[in-house]
C-alpha cells in the first residue's frame, strides 16, 4: 500500500514521518516516482497557503504515477469544521471536473 499526504504546512511534514513511524513502522518515506514501491509514503506541504491549487497538482500525480492507492489531504479545521471543509474540497473537484482514476 502507497499513500500521498498532502498537508498544510511545514511542520506537519516534520511530524508526520515521525508519528508514522510509530503508527506504520513498515512505511519508509519515498520522494520521487521511482521511489514508491511497497509501503511507500510521500508527504507535500502546502507551506501554509491555500489547499487548492496542491490538491489539483496531487490528484494529477497520483492520477499519472499509479502507484498510490490512498490520497490522504490533511487540513486544520480552525475556522472551518471538517464537514465544511470536505464539502469546500468535493465542489472544488467537482468544479474543475478533476477526477481520480481507480486502478
Amino acid at each position: 500500500m502507497n499513500i500521498y499526504f498532502l498537508v498544510e504546512g511545514k511542520t506537519e511534514a516534520k511530524v508526520y514521518p515521525a508519528w508514522l513511524s510509530y503508527l506504520a513502522p513498515n512505511f519508509e518515506k519515498g520522494d520521487f516516482f521511482e521511489d514508491v514501491c511497497e509501503n511507500t509514503y510521500k508527504i507535500v506541504n502546502a507551506n501554509g497557503q491555500p489547499l487548492y491549487p496542491e490538491i489539483s497538482d496531487a490528484v494529477n500525480e497520483v492520477n499519472s504515477v499509479g502507484r498510490y492507492d490512498f490520497l490522504v489531504i490533511c487540513l486544520d479545521a480552525e475556522e472551518n469544521g471538517a464537514d465544511e471543509l470536505k464539502d469546500d474540497i468535493s465542489q472544488f473537484l467537482e468544479k474543475e471536473n478533476i477526477e481520480f482514476y481507480k486502478y
